[in-house]
């Protein structure tokens, strides 16, 4: 019995993408602290909604996505072609989360519920659609990282059209963009064999990894600036910042021009991961 639990278990848990939805979630939730100094349960209300729509947004992405899944080596073990779960079973899962989601959310305020509905279709609608099209769709679907962080911003009493959660979702957009392109490195084998355009049918492979530097250093540009901005205020966040953007830009100068192994590009998207995570957290702590 506890076997059988345990196996639904992880089937809803590969279906909702968690190594997906809980950093995105963790936008959210990071958000609301910068804004309010705090943590209460509208902080988790909100994160719990936000985890719900993201799963939900997941699990119908790959019902959308299931015949090209099974084409992929990343992707052939998910629940859809494995055949663990069936098409009704998704749409019934992922209606009850986009229900209960967008509920706790619009009990926060509108525009939470607003933006989390939007969030929702602009994943599927117009990314999902985007990317068997170009590789740039991950140039209009890195909206989807940074809307979170407004719908915690939001959720915790700020202004939408407040210069500094424009400025924070701004980096975090522009960081999604390398993290994407960083993983069709990774797997470019598998998205080809789907049938997914990748920016090698465009770009040489030395020009695909100066374009991923470029986007590297431009996040790493804007974080450097929330010193400047007052966005964050002493000497010891500047200086762990500073020494941070050194570690980034060194280390995928030295990957993706003179070692550009899958294993040493696989770190590279670690260590921009955790690069923006300990931004948010940096302005979370030290915000002026």
């Amino acid at each position: 019995m506890l076997k059988k639990i345990s196996g639904h278990i992880r089937i809803f848990l590969q279906l909702i993408k968690v190594t997906v939805s809980l950093p995105v979630t963790f936008l959210s939730f990071i958000s609301f602290i910068i804004f309010s100094g705090q943590i209460n349960i509208i902080t988790w209300q909100c994160s719990l909604g936000v985890f719900l729509l993201s799963g939900a947004a997941s699990a119908l992405n790959q019902l959308m996505e299931q015949k090209r899944d099974k084409l992929m080596d990343r992707t052939k073990n998910r629940p859809l072609p494995t055949g663990k779960i069936g098409n009704s079973g998704v749409l019934l899962t992922s209606g009850v989360l986009t229900v209960f989601g967008i509920l706790l959310l619009m009990s926060i305020s509108l525009t939470c519920g607003l933006l989390g509905f939007i969030n929702l279709l602009w994943y599927l609608g117009v990314y999902t659609m985007l990317k068997t099209r170009t590789p740039f769709a991950v140039i209009p679907g890195s909206l989807i990282g940074a809307i979170p962080v407004i719908i915690g911003w939001n959720a915790a009493g700020g202004q939408i059209c407040s210069p500094l959660v424009i400025f924070i979702s701004f980096f975090v957009f522009i960081w999604q963009i390398p993290h994407f392109w960083l993983l069709m490195m990774i797997y470019k084998n598998d998205y080809e064999n789907a049938g997914y355009p990748t920016f090698y049918k465009i770009f040489t492979d030395l020009q695909s990894r100066w374009w991923t530097i470029i986007w590297i250093i431009s996040a790493s540009l804007i974080s450097m600036s929330f010193p400047l901005f007052k966005v964050i205020g002493g000497a010891i966040p500047a200086i762990i910042i500073l020494l941070l953007n050194i570690l980034v830009i060194g280390f995928s100068i030295f990957v993706l021009l003179f070692n550009p192994d899958k294993s040493k590009i696989k770190l590279m998207f670690h260590i921009i991961n955790l690069f923006m995570l300990s931004i948010l957290i940096l302005i979370a702590v030290y915000k002026t």
